[in-house]
C-alpha cells in the first residue's frame, strides 16, 4: 500500500521504468542510514526527531517492470522522542535527472522543503548480460 501524503511530479500516475532508474536521491541535510530499501535519518537541528522512508522492495531490486510514482514509497513517517508514536511524513517524489551524469532518478523531499544537501543511493543494477544482444 502506498504511503499517504505524497505529492508527485509530474503526476502520481506517471510511469517510470525501473530498468532505467539508476538512483534514489534524498534531499535532506542530515546523517542518513540505509539498509536496502529502508532509509532513516535524524533532524540535525533537533536530534529527538527521527524520520523513516521505506521504498517498495520490488521497486528497489532491479526489474524490467514499470511503476507509477504513487506506488513506489510504502512508508514515510517520523516520531519525536520520547514518544514512540509515528506520524505521517508528507513528501514530494519526482522523476528527474540528477548530477553531471544526468542519472535518471527518483527525487524524495520530506515536507516539500528544499535542503542544500543530497544523499544519492544507487539502485541495484540489471543482472549481467541483461542489456546484451542475444547470442547467435
Amino acid at each position: 500500500m502506498p504511503a499517504p501524503g505524497g505529492v508527485f511530479y509530474p503526476d502520481g500516475r506517471f510511469t517510470v521504468l525501473r530498468s532505467y532508474t539508476a538512483a534514489f536521491v534524498l534531499n535532506v541535510t542530515a546523517p542518513v542510514t540505509q539498509t536496502d530499501n529502508v532509509i532513516d535519518f535524524t533532524d540535525p537541528a533537533n536530534p529527538l526527531v527521527h524520520f523513516h522512508i521505506k521504498i517498495d522492495l520490488r521497486f528497489w531490486n532491479w526489474s524490467s517492470n514499470n511503476w507509477t510514482l504513487d506506488w513506489i514509497i510504502e512508508e514515510s513517517w517520523y516520531y519525536v522522542l520520547p514518544s514512540p508514536v509515528t506520524a505521517p511524513m508528507p513528501f514530494n517524489l519526482s522523476w528527474f535527472t540528477y548530477g553531471d551524469e544526468a542519472l535518471p532518478a527518483l527525487g524524495f523531499q520530506p515536507f516539500g522543503i528544499v535542503f542544500p544537501d543530497y544523499h544519492v543511493f544507487t539502485l541495484p543494477p540489471a543482472p549481467p548480460g541483461w542489456w546484451s544482444p542475444p547470442a547467435e
